[in-house]
């Protein structure tokens, strides 16, 4: 979720901006309509999208299998070109009209700041 508080980056592609806290915002008018007119599916998409930034950040410095193995398999979700599957990363891009290689490059950019201790 977005607040106030948090820092926005302004480097945006399709209406979705990254925080410096991690969190994605998606524009109110993400394709061409109004956040109240949004259907479900799309609420959804951008549920799924946000929890697996939210793993990748959470989990990517993770110690235990769990932790691991759950940042892995997200990474392999973002990573993969699969767009047979309603919800693969790539098929919610489609959805969102997102491209899916800038929203890559940004988490990974995000992912190399932690980890290498520049945020």
């Amino acid at each position: 979720m977005v607040t106030h508080e948090d820092s926005i980056d302004t480097t945006n592609n399709n209406d979705i901006v990254f925080t410096e806290t991690g969190s994605i915002f998606v524009d109110e008018h993400i394709n061409h309509k109004p956040a109240f007119e949004r259907t479900a599916g799309t609420r959804l998409m951008l549920a799924v999208l946000q929890d697996a930034v939210d793993i990748v950040l959470l989990y990517q410095t993770a110690r235990t299998a769990y932790g691991q193995e759950l940042f892995s398999e997200t990474k392999e979700w973002f990573n993969s070109a699969d767009t047979d599957w309603l919800y693969s990363f790539e098929s919610i891009c489609g959805e969102l009209d997102v491209d899916p290689n800038y929203f890559r490059e940004r988490l990974w950019r995000m992912v190399y700041r932690v980890r290498n201790g520049s945020e």
